[in-house]
């Protein structure tokens, strides 16, 4: 399958536009066509959305006759390349999203009943557009220092959000500067969303104070009941960047 082939598909399930806004095309009205040539004319910009473990997928990809280790960080990984065309949606992906859209009755299934094989084998096929997998991997082959960077930052990133549980994304901004990571707010959000996945940490905006706000899932501090992050003070920390790889649970 193309990239071409897999917009089309995600137009069909009603996921396209939604793509669109992830890459940033708010208003413009880019079609499968033109979205086809942008991915290849910007592959490093295309990486900036994909998640961190996007070259370990790649390698086992075409390493093992395009299967896939059935492992949970990968499995998420691979999940990503499908929704951002790179890889085709399965079967059962695409059942689950048109249910999700109220394009499929959920009592519509197949002759032998609807079923996920997902978690009963050690690899799992996929089918990548191969002409950009291969422009990709060749990417981040030659940038091994851009991947080193990211798991770095990831793991970081899990210890501070471990140590501090809630804070303002200025804030988790100063301390990563003061690790001597150079980045900015924008930079940060984008990292979370897109390299680390949303699974472990819930991003709001507070209206009140009107700063973005990074806080552990399931972590027991309840924001409308307790705003002390509002006067989270970065400058008051110097853990090192070791302090924090060791709260982390490497997400």
């Amino acid at each position: 399958m193309t990239i071409l082939e897999n917009f089309k598909i995600l137009q069909q399930v009603g996921e396209y536009e939604k793509l669109l806004k992830k890459l940033g095309f708010h208003e413009a009205k880019l079609s499968p066509n033109d979205l086809s040539n942008f991915y290849f004319e910007n592959t490093k910009e295309i990486y900036n959305f994909l998640p961190v473990y996007t070259h370990e997928v790649l390698q086992n990809y075409f390493e093992n006759e395009k299967n896939i280790p059935n492992e949970e960080v990968l499995m998420f990984c691979t999940d990503e390349l499908q929704n951002f065309g790179i890889a085709k949606l399965e079967a059962d992906d695409i059942y689950i999203i048109s249910s999700i859209n109220g394009l499929i009755d959920e009592d519509d299934e197949d002759e032998e009943g609807h079923t996920s094989y997902k978690g009963e084998r050690d690899f799992i096929p996929y089918e990548f557009d191969d002409k950009f997998a291969r422009l990709l991997f060749n990417y981040l082959n030659e940038n091994e220092e851009l991947i080193n960077y990211e798991f770095e930052l990831r793991r970081v990133i899990s210890g501070i959000l471990n140590e501090h549980m809630i804070l303002p994304l200025k804030e988790m901004t100063t301390i990563l500067n003061k690790l001597n990571f150079k980045i900015d707010e924008n930079y940060l959000y984008r990292f979370l969303n897109f390299k680390v996945g949303i699974g472990v940490f819930n991003m709001f905006l507070d209206e009140s104070s009107e700063k973005t706000i990074v806080q552990i899932i399931g972590r027991g501090i309840s924001p409308s009941e307790n705003k002390d992050y509002l006067n989270f003070d970065a400058n008051k920390f110097n853990y090192s960047v070791d302090y924090y790889v060791g709260r982390g649970t490497h997400f």
